[in-house]
């Protein structure tokens, strides 16, 4: 394994016609959905499906189906209702809600969001394409297949938001409810009815979703939706050239930078905060109506920045707007030269939901800099409540495939990309990089990154195969606009669960409506870089080595001692292999220091690890660096990383994994699937961290090489082997499994999706 240091922020192709035999929904739910296919495909025998992590149809493509109704988005209505089975929606017990429709060169596409017994679920619609012919072509679904969930509340809606107060702790204030709503969400791997509770805080500066149980008053979940970036930013910046004059649109005329769909304020919390007043503003209208202000960084009062900020975000709307996009019709608020070190957004840049963002001025940094000079800082930040406005990617949660990444990677790579795109330029973060010593930029989609070796399981990270795939594409097209243009087309195309897989599908949709070299710029494009491949389960060679990061749930805000990858592996083993031997190494995320024994691969055949709860596999490597099981049976097996007993000291495992089958009869290379030393101590207290819960404290057991065991079920996050396998004894390791402890954490905003590690491993900026 290579000890690479994390870097700062940022399958195979299915056409089968059932889903994977593995738990998740009810197998009922699997069953018709397997028979809606078949029939599906009998009525439309070019049509393909991916798979989500819910093992239902993800993404349904290459079909053209008449709509039963003369009005379009009526017929996109009846056209899922009538094919529930198929996504796994209970028509009888939910509702389809229409949320947004957006036009496309390709077609309409129709958002619907899920209802279930009158209560909306999170994160859970479905998109329709219906094309000018009015024949619906495409389907991307994210609907939860709810059963006869329990939604009678108990907790009265005071109660619910004073058990959420009381969560946030005395120190998260001043605090202001922004929304109360009953409502379905993913909580743990499994749907509930919950109170859902939208609070805004200035210290820190926090956008936080609080859940609370529906019958008891009790937080069963919390999310901090701030997302933030350091520097995701590209030219126009010093570094790139002189500043211009320009024109500023869209001005109310009260003498401020207030106008139709931008406001700017200095130094507080803007939008839905409540900060922010006329006495919250440097730049004013001089006696011709201009705001001709030179740069004044670091100052705190610089009017400079605030026009800056305006005129980017102004021309970020026109942009969006240009190309077919109304979503952000709005005003977007933004807050510049903010140096309250106690948010942890002086050194930082977010969107803060609600369509507003705040930028940064950074004194501790050398030298100085103030993050409303990065120009491209702030259409990352535009494009994140672009993405909010459209298919509002889904945060961090947990499902039976394992941890749902891959939406929050998108919703980076598409502000990357967007970012990009409109300026036309890959570098990001000139101006911010030198600052913080990260070199001469912090990004470059020009460098080649694809799945799934580019794959690590954080946001920003991720979003960079994303990012760079498109840049690719607008270079194969010879920088031709209409890229960014069919990117947005795709974009409004996806619902909340989307993979890069459907991601990548999507939008080679939306290029079919364009000349045939925007279509081949995608095709060559999402090929080189493995997109059109990069599912939940990901297909690869004999002896590939993999690797990932597997975060704190602490961080993710997960409340779960256990954080799984974001995908799944599967190797396909042939006839007459001797033996299958999985290779894993761990290293903590910060110091380096190795963790193996930290972290479990779950091992399955013919269906994907089922993470549950509980965890059911039918091998766990048990925090062994060597695992092999001999004589296995031909057949696919998946293999599951899962990150186990995260203290608060650290941010999580850095880890490698190398399947090898070996074919006939050769030596044994030392591979040892017995009893052996996995160097952990049993209790919470070993290497110095907090054992945050979800672990029962025993020893991970041996799975043993056996082919005939039974399926491993883990809802303790240890191993629970049958077959005979023998625990490992409990000793010391021969290595310091804690390593140092991790740096203050400056900045660290936690949002379920932000959370970013820099080559000097600092969190939150």
């Amino acid at each position: 394994m290579t000890r690479t240091n994390p870097v700062l922020l940022a399958a195979a192709l299915l056409f089968v016609t059932s889903p994977p035999a593995a738990a998740g929904p009810a197998p009922d739910v699997r069953v018709r959905s397997a028979l809606a296919q078949a029939r599906f495909l009998a009525a439309h025998p070019d049509s393909a499906f991916n798979f989500g992590g819910n093992s239902l149809p993800s993404l349904v493509r290459g079909f053209s189906a008449a709509l039963d109704d003369r009005d379009r988005r009526a017929g996109a209505q009846l056209f899922v209702a009538d094919w529930a089975d198929l996504f796994g929606f209970d028509a009888a017990a939910g509702d389809l809600v229409l949320r947004a429709a957006a036009d496309a060169a390709s077609g309409t596409a129709y958002r619907f969001g899920q209802v279930h017994q009158g209560l909306p679920v999170i994160d859970a619609d479905v998109v329709v394409l219906v094309d000018a012919a009015s024949r619906a072509v495409m389907a991307s679904n994210g609907l939860a297949p709810l059963g006869d969930l329990q939604v009678v509340f108990t907790v009265s809606r005071n109660d619910a938001v004073a058990a959420a107060m009381d969560a946030l702790g005395p120190t998260t204030r001043p605090r202001r409810v922004a929304r109360v709503d009953r409502v379905i969400a993913n909580i743990g791997g499994e749907h509930r009815a919950v109170w859902m509770i939208d609070a805004v805080t200035e210290r820190p500066a926090g956008a936080w979703r609080v859940f609370v149980a529906r019958d008891a008053r009790r937080v069963v979940g919390i999310q901090n939706r701030v997302l933030t970036a350091q520097g995701y930013a590209y030219p126009v910046c010093p570094e790139a050239g002189a500043y211009e004059t320009v024109t500023l649109d869209d001005l109310t005329g009260a003498g401020f930078l207030s106008g139709t769909f931008v406001d700017v304020h200095s130094n507080c919390l803007p939008g839905v905060f409540g900060e922010c007043g006329d006495s919250d503003r440097q730049a004013a209208a001089d006696g011709q109506g201009d705001f001709l202000y030179a740069p004044a960084e670091p100052a705190s009062t610089d009017p400079f920045a605030e026009v800056n900020a305006y005129y980017q975000l102004s021309e970020m709307h026109d942009y969006v707007s240009q190309n077919g996009l109304s979503q952000m019709d709005v005003q977007f608020s933004i807050s510049v030269n903010y140096t309250d070190s106690q948010q942890g957004m002086n050194c930082n840049g977010g969107y803060l939901g609600y369509d507003a963002v705040v930028l940064g001025l950074c004194m501790q940094s050398n030298p100085a800099v103030n993050f409303a000079y990065d120009a491209p800082v702030i259409r990352h930040e535009y494009v994140h409540g672009l993405v909010d406005r459209t298919a509002a990617f889904a945060y961090y949660e947990i499902d039976d495939h394992g941890l749902v990444g891959m939406p929050g990677g998108l919703n980076e790579g598409y502000a990357d990309t967007l970012a990009a795109i409109s300026i036309g330029d890959p570098l990001i973060g000139r101006h911010v990089a030198a600052a913080f010593q990260e070199g001469s930029a912090l990004r470059d989609l020009s460098e080649f990154k694809s799945c799934p070796d580019g794959i690590w399981g954080e946001t920003h990270e991720d979003g960079k195969v994303w990012g760079s795939a498109n840049w690719a594409a607008y270079k194969n097209a010879g920088d031709d606009p209409l890229v960014g243009k069919v990117v947005l087309e795709g974009l409004v195309m996806l619902s909340s669960q989307a993979s890069f897989q459907d991601a990548g599908q999507v939008t080679m949709q939306a290029a079919a409506a364009y000349s045939q070299t925007i279509q081949d710029a995608f095709k060559k494009a999402y090929e080189d870089h493995g997109i059109l491949a990069c599912a939940r389960e990901m297909e690869i060679e004999n002896s590939q080595s993999l690797h990932g990061w597997l975060l704190n749930p602490q961080m993710l805000y997960i409340q779960s001692g256990t954080t799984p990858f974001v995908m799944q592996f599967k190797l396909n083993v042939p006839e007459g292999a001797a033996r299958l031997d999985v290779t894993v190494e761990a290293l903590d995320l910060y110091g380096g220091a190795d963790l193996t024994s930290r972290v479990n691969v779950y091992i399955n055949k013919d269906s994907h690890v089922s993470f549950g709860p509980p965890i059911q596999a039918g091998w766990n490597t048990g925090g062994r660096s060597n695992f092999s099981i001999e004589s296995p049976e031909p057949g696919w097996y998946f293999f599951l990383p899962v990150g186990m007993r995260f203290g608060s000291q650290t941010a999580g495992y850095q880890f490698s994994l190398t399947p090898q089958y070996v074919l006939g009869a050769e030596p044994d290379a030392g591979l040892d699937a017995g009893p052996e030393d996995v160097g952990l101590d049993a209790g919470p207290e070993d290497a110095g961290v907090e054992d945050t819960g979800g672990d029962s404290g025993a020893e991970p057991s041996d799975a043993g090489p056996e082919t005939d065991m039974g399926p491993i079920q883990d809802d303790t996050g240890t191993a629970q082997a049958d077959g005979g396998g023998t625990p490992a004894p409990d000793t010391d390791s021969s290595g310091d499994p804690s390593g140092p402890p991790s740096e203050a954490a400056e900045g660290s905003e936690g949002g379920c999706s932000c959370s970013i590690i820099t080559r000097s491993g600092r969190l939150g900026f």
